[in-house]
């Protein structure tokens, strides 16, 4: 189950007088991914999120030699390979709640044998995400 480790949310005053609130995250994902990027619950810290970016952490390498094909046939994911948490702005489950999407290069095999890079993919459904740790700075109401 994905969770939010640690948080830090205080209100920011514009010129106007207008409140609005920022928040820091410290996320980690707890199972298998889901296609489509899993969801985090903040409305414990945030009634209304407008922006949501990130940074990494900790974790984010893949283990496996192979680690699992992307959703593209053919592609697969290379040990220690560097995964990233992208936010998916058009989908938020609830006002509050955020669902990121995890990303890797994608490594593509070649008629001659060889290996050769492609660009970031979503990794494959059921990859273990698990430890995986990531900043997530959210404003908001």
């Amino acid at each position: 189950m994905p969770s939010i480790v640690s948080a830090l949310v205080y209100t920011l005053i514009d010129q106007g007088g207008n409140p609005r609130q920022e928040a820091w995250f410290t996320c980690q994902f707890g199972e298998a991914y889901q296609p489509g990027g899993i969801a985090f619950d903040l409305s414990p810290y945030l009634k209304r999120i407008e922006h949501v970016s990130t940074e990494w952490m900790s974790g984010g390498a893949l283990r496996a030699p192979i680690s699992g094909v992307g959703i593209f046939s053919g592609a697969a994911f290379q040990s220690g390979g560097q995964v990233k948490a992208l936010p998916v702005f058009e989908d938020y489950d609830t006002p509050a709640s955020a669902r990121f999407m995890l990303q890797s290069v994608l490594v593509h095999a070649l008629v001659s044998g060889t290996t050769g890079l492609g660009g970031l993919q979503e990794i494959g459904s059921g990859l273990a995400a698990s430890g995986v740790r990531f900043l997530a700075r959210a404003l908001g109401y």
